[in-house]
């Protein structure tokens, strides 16, 4: 078994073993007996790995757990203008490196334009709003995996 067809891996749900999501086998290393899978992103959870040999059945291992999760630790300012424009910094755990594409975010109704991105740190600017008077927002994290971190 030296192919990474001969090779099936899926991410299983914990909590709900129904939620199955497959990952793409990507190389096999018989001389080391290993193989590399490529994971895409899954809801916030615990997940176990199922992967399985061609003609051999279940690989024999000790059950791998996969925390999956994004979280908000902190937001500064707390406070802007209400017209928008105030530069946000959003902290936390496993936001995406990609400013155009990955967790673009909302205060209230309003777009908060992605200036720079880290795995860590969010920096956006509020876009223009149309309001005349100040109140309070929240604000929305949206996540590759389509779920959103609110804080």
């Amino acid at each position: 078994m030296n192919s990474r067809t001969d090779f099936v891996c899926n991410l299983v749900d914990k909590n709900l073993p129904t939620n199955v999501r497959p990952l793409y086998v990507m190389a096999v290393n018989a001389v080391e007996k290993s193989f590399t899978v490529k994971f895409s992103g899954a809801d916030s959870g615990v997940y176990y790995l199922a992967c399985e040999g061609q003609g051999v059945g279940r690989i024999g291992f000790n059950t791998i757990d996969l925390n999956v999760e994004s979280v908000v630790t902190a937001i500064s300012p707390l406070q802007g203008s209400y017209l928008g424009g105030s530069l946000l910094t959003i902290d936390g755990i496993n936001f995406s490196d990609q400013a155009t594409t990955d967790n673009p975010v909302k205060v209230g109704k309003y777009w908060c334009l992605v200036e720079s991105t880290s795995r860590t740190q969010i920096k956006c600017r509020v876009s223009n709003t149309i309001e005349n008077q100040a109140s309070q927002a929240e604000v929305i994290v949206f996540l590759r995996t389509s779920e959103e971190a609110k804080l």
